[in-house]
């Protein structure tokens, strides 16, 4: 604003003084600032819904097209959220037509809240069950919207079937397992609140959906639960977690036999939930004693020492939700799970503290640790528990007389060694009178263990190993000289040189070979096949290990066959077959979990077995356990062994061919 300085007539000088009184001379005169989306979202977060509302009012006032219908939308959930039905409702009326496939969704959706606050519930369930989720793939948000109203409305209306299902349609657009656990514990919370004021949910309104039917049921237990000390409530659930052992609301549940505000014990941790470094640290030691009420009893334990953060953790929580599993399915009774972090047990000191900690807890058994370096620590370590080993210790001297190496009646040593599958390799090829072998090995450590292993269980049996070939340099060149291609192109190049003509020439391969042995990856072997293919070996029986297996069809790898557990073929049978029914009963897809979950699995079964054994005073008892991993039986050094099922790969699906 500039200052005029130009002479005034009287008039004008009296009128330009009382404009004075009221402005400040020749100040800025304050304007109202523009409203901007950030503002507007800033104000919806901090809980501002009515400043929220006029913010997006504004920019739906000042901007044209389809853009003013999606601010108006976003203005009246403001309103709603706000409790302000009338606003609200005048937004509604002020849309402008057209509106796009989203906007009019939105618009319905809002109506729906607006009805709920105006008219009741009733009335909203009757337009809600009007509307149609949004189902195009750009629409995730917009259905999870839908179906999180729906689950509200429908237990609004007394409805938990309903409830129960569209949470569950909710659970299938969350790609975040944090935001699955929160919203399984949220459904729970919900659902005990209603029953909590008066809602009776009869769990037979699922029907045969054993899921929902699930949920109905952990309603009222989780209510009963909440009720009553939590030293004592455990019973009231365990009938629940033997008919659904891996149900998704078990971890809630599991919950209800806390004190709050305690944190919650290991063995109840989610499955499938990571968890940010502290909140590992919690969850990986023993939780701090709850009361000093609480008898020896109840702090008995099996302590699991497993990698929970760091690079294995994903390995660790693999084998700890088999562990979940088996114990809801086998061990109601027996002590709780109770989970150790071993990440940072990297020294004798630490790993040392880490034990005496189990054992001051109450500790009854050890399960763990995992990696091969942890085991060899523990091992070494004064320890009064009975120890199940989830890796090997190295091979005893020649000398060391048998079975005197440590005492084998509380110290079994488990793990899933590739060399059992390249020995079993060896058999059947023997037994299918195969005798002539060729070696392709991939590079490293393991490659050459496994190679030794297949070598010296087929050369014991009379099989002879034609020739061993590294493929890590040129496995195209490595293929050739295997297969005497290079000798067959060398004799072609001498007879062209005598005959001083081109011939017609094809390569041909050694006929001498009656079958390959290849470790590897299912990456690795289904690049080597095609090779194996082009130089005319397609025809050679191919021997594995179970990692060829990824559970994906590949055309690559037909006809391959190798050793596996029971709980990676199809058809499963026996205990594997049990456990994949229970998976689907509580609404899992079995699938998806892998090796190291039956590794899980096996393991409860073997400390049970354990256990028994030393309250019986029955060590030297023959052990046989039709377990998911195999056939499993122990020695007289401790060590488990499994037996395998030879599996061929057809029509990209691995099956079990019989012996």
């Amino acid at each position: 604003m500039i200052c005029s300085r130009a002479p005034f007539s009287l008039p004008a000088l009296l009128l330009w003084l009382l404009a004075a009184i009221g402005l400040t001379a020749c100040g800025p005169v304050e304007r109202a600032p523009i409203a901007t989306p950030e503002r507007a979202a800033a104000l919806a977060e901090r809980g501002d819904h009515a400043a929220a509302a006029n913010e997006y009012e504004s920019l739906a006032a000042s901007t044209l097209g389809g853009d003013a219908n999606t601010w108006r939308l976003s203005a009246i959930e403001q309103w709603l959220l706000a409790d302000r039905v009338e606003p609200a409702a005048n937004g509604l009326a002020l849309l402008a037509a057209p509106l796009d496939v989203s906007q009019t969704f939105e618009r319905d959706r809002l109506n729906v809240l607006l009805i709920w606050r105006r008219d009741g519930a009733a009335n909203a369930w009757q337009n809600m069950t009007a509307l149609t989720a949004p189902d195009a793939a750009n629409q995730r948000a917009a259905r999870a919207r839908f179906f999180e109203l729906r689950q509200r409305l429908a237990l609004a209306n007394a409805l938990p079937v309903e409830s129960v299902r569209s949470a569950l349609e909710r659970e299938k657009l969350s790609l975040d397992p944090t935001v699955t656990t929160a919203l399984r514990n949220a459904l729970l919370a919900d659902l005990r609140a209603a029953v909590d004021t008066g809602l009776r949910i009869d769990p037979r309104l699922a029907g045969r959906d054993a899921l929902v039917r699930g949920w109905l049921e952990a309603a009222s237990l989780a209510a009963r639960a909440a009720r009553v000390p939590a030293s004592g409530n455990g019973a009231i659930t365990a009938a629940w977690q033997r008919r659904y052992p891996n149900h998704p609301a078990r971890t809630a549940l599991v919950a209800t036999h806390l004190d709050a505000p305690q944190p919650l014990a290991p063995a109840s941790m989610p499955m499938d939930a990571p968890r940010s470094d502290a909140s590992r640290s919690v969850a990986a030691e023993t939780t701090a004693a709850r009361s000093g009420a609480i008898s020896q009893v109840d702090s008995a334990h099996i302590a699991v020492l497993l990698p929970l953060s760091g690079r294995l953790a994903s390995a660790g929580r693999a084998v700890r939700d088999g562990l979940i599993a088996a114990q809801f399915a086998h061990g109601v009774d027996a002590p709780a799970l109770r989970f150790y972090d071993t990440a940072t047990a990297t020294d004798t000191a630490t790993m040392q503290a880490l034990i005496a900690r189990a054992s001051a807890a109450g500790a009854r058994l050890q399960i763990g640790p995992l990696s091969r370096d942890e085991v060899i620590l523990a091992a070494n370590l004064p320890n009064s528990l009975p120890q199940l080993l989830l890796n090997t210790l190295p091979a005893p001297a020649e000398d060391t007389p048998k079975g005197a190496l440590r005492n084998v009646t509380s110290i079994w040593q488990y793990a899933l060694l590739p060399e059992e599958e390249a020995k079993v390799a060896a058999d059947r090829a023997l037994a299918a009178n195969q005798r002539r072998a060729i070696i392709l090995l991939p590079s490293g450590d393991w490659a050459a263990r496994v190679g030794i292993a297949f070598r010296s269980t087929f050369e014991a049996g009379g099989g002879r190993v034609l020739t061993q070939e590294s493929l890590a340099d040129d496995s195209a060149a490595a293929i050739e000289k295997a297969l005497r291609l290079d000798q067959s192109r060398a004799r072609h190049r001498r007879l062209q040189s005598i005959l001083d003509e081109t011939l017609v020439f094809q390569p041909r391969r050694r006929g001498d070979v009656d079958l390959l042995f290849s470790p590897g990856t299912a990456q690795q072997l289904r690049q080597l096949r095609p090779q194996l293919k082009f130089n005319g070996a397609a025809d050679i029986p191919t021997y594995a290990t179970a990692d060829a297996w990824d559970g994906n069809k590949s055309g690559e790898l037909e006809g391959l066959l190798f050793a596996d557990m029971p709980w990676m073929l199809s058809p499963t049978t026996g205990e594997a077959s049990r456990l994949a029914m229970q998976l689907e009963s509580a609404g899992d897809e079995p699938r998806r979990h892998g090796r190291l979950f039956a590794f899980g699995y096996d393991a409860w079964l073997l400390q049970a077995a354990m256990q028994q054994r030393m309250a019986t005073g029955a060590a030297d008892s023959p052990l046989r356990i039709n377990g998911v991993t195999g056939i499993l039986s122990v020695d007289a050094d401790g060590i488990i062994h499994r037996e395998l099922t030879l599996a061929r790969i057809n029509s990209g699906v691995a099956a079990a061919i019989t012996p």
